[in-house]
């Protein structure tokens, strides 16, 4: 919720480009994404597009918010991540997580992450 605010907010100001749909630029799709973060979980609806030219789907959203994600998390929580693997082992971080975050990871989750990057 707080975060659709902040969104609407940087939109109302002009500090995301402006999105302008061309003729060749299709919308197909209303979706909602889940993004992982350090803060918890973070909802978001984004519009899936078509693009005519160059043949490939895209969310504008993500574009303009250049987010860094790996997968559903971001960089950030990622990063975390890996610095508590290397102090604790993979079920106490998967537990350190839940009490950091409210994010329930299992500790297979947080091994395929860490190995990922």
């Amino acid at each position: 919720m707080i975060f659709s605010k902040i969104l609407f907010r940087r939109i109302r100001r002009g500090n995301i480009g402006k999105i302008v749909i061309s003729e060749d630029i299709e919308t197909l799709d209303l979706g909602i994404k889940n993004l992982k973060t350090i803060f918890g979980t973070v909802q978001y609806k984004r519009h899936l597009y078509f693009d005519r030219k160059k043949g490939s789907y895209v969310f504008l959203v993500d574009e303009n918010l250049e987010l860094e994600t790996v997968g559903n998390y971001t960089v950030n929580l990622v990063d975390r991540i890996k610095q508590l693997v290397t102090e604790v082992p993979y079920r106490e971080v998967e537990e350190q997580l839940e009490n950091l975050t409210n994010i329930r990871l299992s500790h297979q989750s947080v091994w395929n992450l860490v190995q990922k990057n």
